[in-house]
């Protein structure tokens, strides 16, 4: 046994520089000089471990290694694994990014790679809030858990996590469950103004809206530009005047609808009127004038009015368009029954 302990510390050495002259690294002498660049030499080869553990033993520093090569552990964790994980066990920092500012974990993520995530959280890797939408995109549940439980400030960091995922057209009803038994605010509201609730009604998701309504969704939230649930679900059994859009909802077409009986009044009048070689400007003018003032009084009368002296609904839209009616046969029977019309 003395004779073979012998000879295994006389060979060790040989087989360590014949090692290191294989893989292009500097043998013993030049590893004396910088050890800690020969071990990021060994660690870009894939050396083995029994390797890079005897360049750690002979002064290659993790520290000054991390400081030397700061993108070592994200540029080498998507290729080369096993090395990654060597340098996170010998205690090299997981957070440094890489020359396009993308931090290991970044990489781990975007691969939907959760063994890695978790080795990575183990070690000590910080998430991000861009990190966990990146989960939630990729509707992995192990993998937004994995994030989740190491971000325990999250729904601080992250409030609008839940709609932003509905609202970029995210329909995985288990990542909306999860979110929500999570505690994600569903009143929160995405880069649209829309709550959940009214981005799963945008995607015409019913099952989604039942599901949020079911976890303490506001059925009455309405989003920046006026619109509620109304404006996505109408009861199909309702006459025609009680479909008739709202102008707190939608405001364009409340006003183009309401417009019509006034359009289809000019239309007749400017067939008169071509049919009698009359010019048409001046009734022109007197319908888009009338047009103007309906729609100013519209929207000054009834536009998110509180109180409104109207309530809305159907009876607003009739005074609507019966305003912009009765102006516009005004002004052009005024018109054309002056003597000075005549001219013109």
């Amino acid at each position: 046994m003395l004779l073979l302990r012998c000879l295994a510390a006389l060979l060790t050495p040989g087989l360590l520089t014949l090692g290191l002259l294989t893989l292009g690294l500097p043998t013993r002498p030049a590893l004396a000089e910088d050890p800690t660049a020969a071990l990021a030499q060994a660690l870009r080869a894939e050396a083995p471990d029994e390797t890079l553990d005897q360049l750690h033993q002979d002064g290659a520093s993790v520290t000054l290694l991390a400081r030397q090569h700061p993108t070592l552990l994200a540029e080498l964790h998507a290729e080369r694994r096993r090395t990654a994980d060597w340098l996170l066990d010998t205690g090299f920092p997981p957070d440094l990014p890489d020359s396009t500012g993308d931090t290991a974990l970044h990489h781990a993520v975007w691969q939907g790679d959760l063994q890695r995530v978790r080795a990575l959280l183990d070690a000590g890797a910080l998430p991000e809030p861009a990190l966990l939408r990146d989960a939630v995109r990729n509707a992995r549940l192990p993998l937004i858990s994995a994030l989740a439980e190491a971000m325990p400030d999250r729904h601080e960091r992250v409030p609008d996590l839940l709609a932003a995922y509905l609202g970029e057209g995210g329909q995985n009803v288990a990542v909306v469950e999860w979110l929500l038994l999570d505690g994600a605010d569903p009143e929160a509201r995405n880069a649209l103004g829309d709550s959940a609730v009214l981005a799963a009604a945008r995607l015409g998701r019913d099952d989604l809206v039942r599901l949020l309504l079911h976890h303490g969704a506001n059925p009455d939230a309405v989003s920046d530009s006026g619109c509620d649930l109304h404006c996505f679900y109408r009861d199909s059994r309702a006459g025609l005047l009680d479909r008739l859009p709202e102008i707190n909802q939608r405001p364009l077409a409340f006003l183009v609808l309401a417009a019509m009986p006034v359009s289809l009044f000019y239309f007749v009048l400017a067939g008169w009127q071509l049919y009698r070689h009359r010019p048409l400007l001046p009734i022109t003018l007197m319908t888009l004038l009338a047009l103007l003032v309906m729609a100013l009084a519209a929207a000054t009368l009834f536009y998110r009015c509180t109180p409104c002296l109207v309530p809305p609904g159907t009876n607003q839209f009739v005074l609507t368009s019966a305003l912009g009616l009765i102006l516009s046969v005004s002004g052009c029977l005024a018109w054309l029954s002056r003597p000075y019309s005549r001219r013109f």
